[in-house]
């Protein structure tokens, strides 16, 4: 195992109409985060929405920069229009079945991790525990942080035995995920257990586990707050 590692993840409402206002929380979270002397910060899957992938990089910017300028790093979801509507639902009446862009890895979801001042963008391979297993690219997605190797899972990913797999004992697995209800996150958390491996998850559901063993902090806006230290 590596150095202890200092996390502050969140559960955060869904209720945001514009992504000014998500910014400005984001700021706030990661002030709140420099002040608990943390060291990785993880926000939600479709923390930002954005109409197309190439406006990713400069949406993220001032969240990017103001974490790189507080010394952290900043898991974060971005959404991108859904293929025909704009609105970037994922669950709910009218979602669209995903299971062929999952095949064709084309989901219009992403998760920017900066590596300094600079953002790295993933595209998200799958949304649930049932279309895991169809994901085609099952490279591992990681970075390091205080000599501990980070892996990251969005969302569903985490349901994948060929990315799981990748991940070993004393190493973190990073879940930012959409409105997950935690039915089936139980799973996960008895893999990390049995395997040695930390987790932890950021999520809009009010009532969704974060994982890990984590203290609840005080509450940044529509942000509930835990740190954990790994």
């Amino acid at each position: 195992m590596g150095s202890t590692l200092t996390v502050v993840t969140s559960v955060v409402t869904d209720d945001f109409t514009t992504n000014d206002d998500r910014i400005e929380l984001g700021e706030q979270i990661l002030a709140s985060a420099e002040k608990k002397r943390a060291r990785l910060v993880v926000l939600p899957s479709g923390f930002l929405k954005v109409g197309r992938e190439s406006k990713i990089e400069t949406e993220v910017s001032s969240l990017i920069a103001e974490a790189h300028a507080r010394g952290l790093t900043v898991v974060l979801g971005v959404d991108t229009a859904r293929p025909g509507s704009g609105k970037g639902k994922t669950t709910g009446k009218g979602a669209p079945d995903f299971d062929e862009l999952v095949e064709t890895g084309k989901l219009p979801f992403f998760v920017v991790v900066n590596q300094g001042n600079r953002a790295v963008t993933w595209r998200q391979r799958s949304t649930t525990s049932e279309n895991a297993s169809k994901a085609r690219d099952t490279t591992a997605r990681t970075f390091e942080l205080d000599r501990r190797r980070i892996h990251l899972f969005a969302c569903g990913e985490i349901f994948n035995d060929s990315l799981k797999a990748h991940a070993q004992r004393g190493e973190v697995a990073v879940v930012p995920t959409h409105t997950a209800h935690g039915q089936r996150f139980h799973h996960a958390i008895n893999w990390a257990n049995d395997k040695g491996v930390e987790i932890v998850r950021a999520t809009h559901a009010g009532s969704a586990t974060v994982g890990c063993d984590a203290e609840e902090i005080d509450p940044v806006g529509a942000a509930r707050l835990y740190l954990a230290t790994l």
